[in-house]
């Protein structure tokens, strides 16, 4: 973009809600594991249809984010870093 930035995205589709819920899950544990052990906060929001799971070191690292979504008919889990916040 115009400030020279990029976002990163990884896409799998899945078709059950269930099989969903259990790979956030899986990936969220892993990125756990590896982040929080070097000072990295997690936030987790989660409704009917989507989880979020935001790791978040400070305002100058990359922003990580595992968002798992109901898409149409099937659900999608997408591995994202994105910008610093600040």
């Amino acid at each position: 973009n115009k400030s020279e930035q990029a976002s990163y995205q990884c896409q799998t589709p899945v078709k059950t809600q269930t099989q969903t819920i259990k790979s956030h899950q899986k990936l969220a544990k892993q990125l756990r594991q590896c982040l929080t052990k070097t000072g990295w906060l997690e936030s987790q929001k989660e409704t009917a249809s989507s989880i979020y799971s935001t790791f978040v070191l400070d305002t100058k690292t990359p922003v990580i984010t595992l968002a798992t979504n109901q898409e149409g008919n099937g659900f999608s889990t997408r591995f994202e870093i994105a910008p610093p916040l600040g």
